[in-house]
């Protein structure tokens, strides 16, 4: 084999790996604009979820707030309750004694 067949020899091999590099480079191009596209669509993801823990976030502080109302109008009917038993407790205590006094009325009239 002569020099310029060794040379041509070695353009094409040369020429076959830089149509093959090409290749590549094209392949990487479409690989690079699919990552763009997953990246942009992932950003609008994260844009999303940060709404939605933003409304989350509002939500909860808005159920603290309606649990502190509710535990605050729970203690008013504890007490509440706890009042009106004291009521019925005096009522039964009071009725007993006019009972009581009814029945000793009762007593006297039958003596007299």
């Amino acid at each position: 084999m002569s020099f310029e067949e060794k040379i041509l020899s070695i353009l094409e091999v040369m020429q076959a790996d830089i149509s093959g590099l090409k290749t590549d480079v094209s392949d990487l191009k479409t690989d690079v604009s699919d990552l763009k596209a997953d990246v942009s669509d992932l950003k609008a993801d994260v844009s999303d979820l940060k709404a939605n823990v933003s409304e989350l976030n509002a939500e909860v502080a808005e159920l603290k707030v309606n649990q502190t109302k509710f535990e605050l109008a729970q203690a008013r009917i504890e007490a509440d309750v706890k009042e009106i038993k004291a009521d019925v407790k005096y009522l039964r205590m009071a009725s007993d004694e006019a009972f009581r006094d009814i029945a000793m009325l009762d007593e006297r009239t039958a003596r007299t």
